[in-house]
């Protein structure tokens, strides 16, 4: 179940109450849902802020891309700047990495409940577009795998979670 929803300002407001819906139904989710929040302050900007993210019980993160659009455009580089950022921010920090290397497991997906069928693939294994039919067979199978392969991380949610959403009031309108 998922304990906790932070939900912030987003572009694709429809789209993410309908993901918000889509994942509170599912009653067998674990872990807690951020959504259109600032996590985390990128130098001389403002805080990036995903569509969503959805940290399993086991601290395990998956960032979730949402468009409104029938279209996905360029998932490609959404995702990579998603991971890129959000695994810059958890190395930073010593309880997320064992050596040099993530304790946990970051995938990435878009999500969107208007896109057409052709650009529907869950098969794709690094830049995944799925729709309301796919949408929570793939988180499920995401944790399944993030809980296989990262069991001994030590690590939950909470832990996580103090990491990525450390909000200071001070960064300033940037």
């Amino acid at each position: 179940m998922i304990t906790n929803t932070i939900h912030g300002s987003n572009n694709a407001e429809p789209a993410i109450r309908n993901l918000l819906n889509r994942i509170k139904d599912e009653g067998s989710l674990t872990g807690q849902l951020v959504t259109g929040y600032p996590l985390f302050p990128i130098e001389g900007r403002r805080p990036y802020s995903p569509d969503a993210v959805l940290v399993s019980a086991q601290g395990q993160v998956t960032i979730i891309d949402v468009t409104d659009e029938k279209e996905p455009g360029d998932v490609k580089e959404r995702h990579d700047l998603g991971f890129n950022q959000i695994r810059s921010r958890l190395c930073n920090d010593r309880r997320m990495r064992r050596g040099r290397q993530l304790k946990l497991h970051l995938q990435t997906v878009t999500y969107g409940p208007n896109l057409k069928p052709e650009s529907i693939n869950p098969g794709e294994p690094d830049y995944p577009v799925v729709d309301d039919r796919h949408l929570t067979s793939m988180l499920h199978t995401f944790q399944k795998m993030q809980d296989l392969l990262h069991s001994e991380a030590g690590l939950n949610d909470d832990a996580v979670m103090s990491v990525l959403c450390h909000y200071r009031h001070d960064w300033g309108e940037g």
